[in-house]
């Protein structure tokens, strides 16, 4: 299978995961965005264990800098079957642990993107995320997807509701694509994580190089660039 490169950004990887049953179920709305923050939903398989931690990633490859990406994470809160709350604690900037995890169906929280935070502790654009609702967003998923210590190993699915008129760009392959919907799966966290996403109205070029399928994808609000 030929890689897809995007080149607005440096990827890795991004391998179609094979069928394998209960992933991390993410979803995320990007017609929703509201003051450049982005609602994520997660329906994780069901845990037998309790007092799990759910955490954000405090550092990424490539910017050797300690970013603490939890710390754009507002509002959240997990639900049992019957969609009562369940009591969770945050006891660091990137950990929520939740007491009761063995009786999670549902998480959600919001993500306030990093390009325009105002912080001392800037995040590098190709590490973080921009949410503007009808022109433009860059997910790295490490700023929106979390993860279960100890469960990185699982399958990962993410399920983004776009606008009709845009098109991703990325080297994760979709395992659905429908105007308005777009799902990719991989095989773990770090694969997901490693897969930028830029959405908007295309304005790309495919290449072919070396045996590899090479895609430029570019956004300039001022059409200085194409």
């Amino acid at each position: 299978m030929k890689r897809l490169f995007l080149f607005l950004f440096l990827l890795y990887g991004g391998r179609m995961a094979a069928q394998m049953p209960n992933p991390m179920r993410f979803s995320v709305d990007l017609t929703k965005i509201t003051n450049d923050r982005l609602k994520v939903e997660l329906i994780p398989p069901a845990f037998s264990e309790t007092n799990m931690i759910y955490s954000f990633p405090k550092m990424v490859p490539g910017t050797y800098k300690v970013y603490d990406f939890g710390r754009f994470v507002e509002d959240f809160r997990a639900f049992d079957k019957d969609g009562k709350e369940l009591v969770v604690e945050h006891p660091a900037v990137c950990d929520w642990l939740i007491p009761q995890s063995n009786k999670v169906a549902r998480i959600e929280y919001w993500v306030n993107d990093t390009w325009d935070a105002d912080s001392s502790n800037f995040v590098f654009e190709p590490a973080g995320s921009n949410f503007q609702r009808d022109t433009n967003v860059v997910i790295n998923p490490h700023t929106i997807a979390g993860y279960f210590k100890g469960k990185t190993d699982w399958p990962y699915e993410l399920s983004i509701q776009k606008p009709a008129a845009w098109s991703a760009a990325t080297s994760l392959i979709p395992i659905q694509t429908e105007t308005s919907k777009d799902r990719f799966r991989t095989e773990r966290y770090n694969d997901l994580v490693d897969a930028p996403i830029m959405y908007g109205k295309p304005d790309t070029i495919t290449l072919e190089l070396g045996g590899a399928q090479i895609l430029f994808s570019v956004y300039s609000p001022n059409k200085q660039v194409t």
